[in-house]
């Protein structure tokens, strides 16, 4: 019996919609949320965290509900409300909420612990937070028999969501032609400032599948310089650069896109008339977080823009993204 006819217990749904992650994926999502998946949480991934085929519905399993930016934005949210009625009891931080029952009802697992297949309740708005004595699959199994449906039904009302797009794979023979392609990259910013001190062992990039997940996830295309810059030093540029870029900071990737999103809610004056369906993704922070520098997915994505949050001003720096790396390696 598979782990998808076990929780279905003869319920409907469709065989062929059933989706899982990858191993690489399932990485990546622990990457992502901070977590650990494991035990009966990483069968459920495995086997239907993309889609259940129609088993479980949306207004139950959050999975299937939201896009991955405003999922990972409520994780956030529920996550900093979870430690805060716990009297931040730090044994929640890495849980992971999966379900929302009745609205208000949030079910959660706490990923690290020595039993990670426990699922726990939280009320949200209130301090209560209790051990439902089930385990993750009966849990699930629970769901679909209070909450689901042995008929067929229209799968428009029961969204398939991911939390990361389909892989991207790598052949071999890329790689020879990407170290030579990262090294020429290397050599034409590290002759800017050939004093400066860093570290070349230390510089690594995101793959193409990576790159995908961050388009994703902040609902931005990567094209151009930008992608050239992820690409070949986006994870690490060895102290070349410093921690004001975004994608070196400490914080993890859920907690930037929380941050991103909270800075982007602000209202500037744009003196372009930037259409509202344009996408800004934040790179750099400078002077304590009141100056920001950030890309666009408009057709001039490789220009890089500064936005004051004192005065609320949007404007353009006249520069390229790879000009405006050369310039703060330059004068830093």
């Amino acid at each position: 019996m598979s782990y998808i006819e076990e929780v279905a217990q003869g319920r409907w749904y469709q065989p062929e919609l059933v989706k899982g992650y990858s191993e690489d994926e399932i990485k990546q999502i622990e990457a992502l949320y901070g977590i650990c998946i494991q035990g009966e949480f990483k069968q459920f991934m495995r086997c239907m965290g993309r889609s259940s085929g129609g088993l479980l519905a949306e207004d139950s399993i959050m999975l299937y509900n939201f896009q991955p930016t405003i999922h990972m934005i409520l994780y956030k949210s529920y996550n900093d409300e979870l430690l805060y009625s716990s009297g931040y009891d730090f044994s929640y931080k890495n849980s992971f909420f999966f379900a929302c029952l009745s609205e208000t009802h949030l079910y959660f697992l706490k990923t690290t612990s020595d039993n990670p297949d426990r699922v726990y309740h939280h009320v949200e708005g209130s301090e209560d937070i209790r051990d439902t004595g089930q385990n993750f699959t009966e849990f699930l199994k629970g769901v679909v028999i209070n909450f689901g449906d042995d008929t067929p039904q229209d799968l428009q009302y029961r969204y398939t969501g991911e939390l990361l797009p389909q892989s991207t794979h790598i052949g071999a023979e890329y790689v020879d032609d990407y170290l030579n392609k990262q090294q020429a990259y290397i050599n034409e910013l590290i002759k800017i400032h050939p004093n400066r001190h860093y570290d070349i062992t230390q510089i690594k990039g995101f793959s193409l599948s990576e790159i995908s997940a961050f388009e994703h996830v902040y609902k931005i295309q990567i094209t151009g310089q930008l992608k050239d810059f992820m690409h070949y030093m986006g994870r690490s540029s060895g102290g070349l650069l410093s921690d004001d870029f975004i994608f070196y900071n400490k914080m993890s990737l859920i907690e930037k896109v929380y941050y991103i999103d909270s800075v982007l809610e602000n209202r500037w004056r744009d003196p372009d008339n930037y259409n509202q369906e344009d996408k800004y993704f934040i790179f750099m922070t400078y002077k304590r977080d009141n100056h920001f520098f950030l890309v666009t997915n408009r057709k001039d994505a490789d220009m890089v823009h500064h936005y004051n949050s004192y005065d609320l001003i949007f404007a353009k720096t006249g520069k390229t993204f790879l000009e405006f790396i050369k310039e703060v390696i330059k004068y830093s």
